[in-house]
């Protein structure tokens, strides 16, 4: 069983993986993070891609798994970039996570990544 914080088949925590992420809703590119992370270009790159991917899938998660706990909390907001709502959906619901379940001494990203099971990067099923 993999700790909260790390992300299966990959060599990096679910933080780190979260920083590239935020940095990218923030309007920059893979290189100037990977350089600011020190990771390498292709890596940031493949994660972004992976993300931007999944977004309408974690969107989904993170707005059902709100209104659930705490549907006061939920974002709104239009964005162009579809990672953007997909990360604020998630946090809100990492948010109310943390508040329901008296966890909010955990990391939200480690909370992100239950929430996910995991798959923060998986591709979305197609069909």
């Amino acid at each position: 069983m993999l700790d909260a914080g790390q992300l299966a088949h990959r060599g990096y925590t679910v933080g780190v993986v979260g920083q590239a992420l935020l940095a990218a809703t923030a309007g920059q590119g893979h290189r100037p993070i990977a350089a600011y992370l020190a990771l390498p270009e292709g890596t940031v790159r493949g994660w972004l891609r992976s993300a931007r991917g999944a977004a309408r899938r974690l969107r989904e998660i993170g707005v059902q798994t709100t209104v659930l706990l705490d549907p006061g909390v939920l974002p709104v907001g239009e964005h162009t970039d579809p990672l953007t709502p997909a990360l604020d959906a998630l946090g809100a619901a990492a948010l109310a996570f943390g508040r329901r379940f008296a966890r909010e001494d955990t990391d939200p990203w480690a909370r992100i990544n239950v929430l996910t099971q995991g798959r923060l990067l998986a591709p979305s099923p197609t069909g």
